[in-house]
């Protein structure tokens, strides 16, 4: 996931006072592991880190660039906290994965089939190391419950689709007031479910897909969910 970040509506010395505009800036994610809040202890459960070390020389404390939205996880001195590059690593490539630059899924590293990460560069391997985003329990469930939750709602949209499919045959060969409204349904829940499994990263948080009207599947496809 990269993130966009926009010129705060006020200046100030004191970087805290930034909170609220870098938290609009990335979604409220974590930009590290990125969990969204309601995953990872709601807004409570994050604070503004700085990327690059605030007691690092010229490093100002009050570059609001500089200030990335961060789970207290991940901000712990355990994980990411004030660590940072040595010039040996940097000269060969080892440094946080910038996701303000680029998106370092698919780029710097990618997810396996047990929930791991893989690192594809070095900064992908400094960035997975460092803060140790493929060996941490809460993570690897996090994904698992992404994955899952996602092949359900997977599910239901292949059932709204083939209930589509029959009432749109159905309508074209009988023409009728409830076969063009259940059409007219079908079509914005199909609509609103692809929407909401297109969003990369995929993570559960408001607004859900609507619920399905039970009327309109259950004399075409069980509903997936019993």
């Amino acid at each position: 996931m990269k993130f966009t970040r926009e010129h705060p509506p006020i200046k100030t010395d004191y970087w805290r006072r930034y909170r609220p505009y870098t938290r609009r800036d990335f979604q409220s994610i974590c930009a590290y592991c990125f969990r969204h809040e309601d995953e990872a202890g709601g807004e409570a459960g994050f604070v503004q880190d700085h990327f690059e070390p605030k007691h690092r020389q010229n490093v100002d404390p009050a570059n609001y660039f500089n200030l990335y939205w961060c789970c207290v996880e991940c901000n712990s001195p355990r994980y990411k906290g004030s660590k940072w590059p040595t010039p040996e690593q940097l000269a060969c490539g080892e440094c946080f994965c910038d996701p303000c630059h680029h998106d370092p899924v698919g780029t710097d590293y990618v997810e396996t089939n047990d929930w791991t990460l893989t690192s594809l560069t070095p900064a992908g391997g400094f960035t997975v190391r460092q803060i140790r985003l493929s060996d941490r329990e809460s993570l690897r469930k996090c994904r698992e419950r992404r994955a899952l939750v996602k092949s359900l709602y997977q599910r239901e949209l292949a059932n709204l689709r083939g209930a589509l499919i029959y009432w749109t045959t159905r309508l074209a060969e009988r023409p009728s007031d409830e076969a063009r409204e259940k059409c007219d349904s079908l079509r914005a829940l199909v609509e609103a479910y692809e929407l909401f499994l297109a969003r990369d990263p995929f993570m559960l948080h408001h607004p859900l897909p609507p619920d399905v009207p039970q009327e309109l599947t259950d004399a075409i496809h069980p509903r997936p969910f019993g």
